[in-house]
């Protein structure tokens, strides 16, 4: 099973930005699979194939990640696309200051061994991803011009656990299942 570790979106959070960010940009483009608001999220890490018994080691490493952690509090702005906006691959939505993020995803790096995971080999820039651009689409980036509306989102959220989610293709297209969902639980709260 293809596995990944997430910081899950509040549903009102998904909601608006499918309102004021996916919906405005779905009807100004061509060429772009928009993800659905269900599917929003920060990827910590991307964990690839697994097995039953690795996934059960993932399940534990993401417990022991969330325990001792206060949730996080983020900003959700500044949309932008990798590569470039030039040559868009993927347009996403940028998290200001993601200290604690950036905290969390260092720790699960330390577990990678453990987990028989390599290392991306690539610098961690947390995001929520919004699209996909497989071919040429000038219209997103007209869309994704700075002086567009849509620059102006942003939203204060707080994420309160890390997920072990399993990702599968079928005729319906992608999907997301949650395995494991790891409470943040501060020292404080533990005790």
């Amino acid at each position: 099973m293809r596995l990944f570790v997430a910081l899950n979106l509040p549903d009102d959070v998904r909601a608006r930005i499918d309102q004021e960010l996916l919906q405005p940009l779905r009807e100004a483009t061509r060429g772009v699979r928009w993800v659905l608001p269900d599917m929003l999220h920060v990827t910590l890490a991307f964990l690839g194939e697994r097995s039953e018994v690795e996934a059960r080691e993932a399940s534990r490493v993401v417990a022991e990640l969330a325990h001792g952690r206060s949730p996080l509090h983020v900003t959700l702005r500044g949309l932008g696309a990798f590569p470039s906006v030039e040559k868009p691959r993927v347009v996403w939505l940028g998290l200001e200051d993601p200290t604690g993020v950036r905290q969390l995803h260092r720790a699960f790096e330390r577990e990678r061994a453990r987990l028989g995971v390599p290392a991306e080999g690539r610098a961690y820039h947390p995001h929520v991803t919004l699209g996909r651009v497989p071919g040429e689409s000038p219209t997103l980036r007209e869309a994704l011009a700075p002086e567009r509306p849509v620059h102006e989102f942003q939203a204060e959220v707080t994420l309160k656990s890390v997920d072990l989610m399993r990702s599968e293709n079928s005729s319906n297209g992608l999907t997301y299942t949650v395995i494991t969902t790891a409470p943040f639980v501060s020292s404080t709260e533990a005790r």
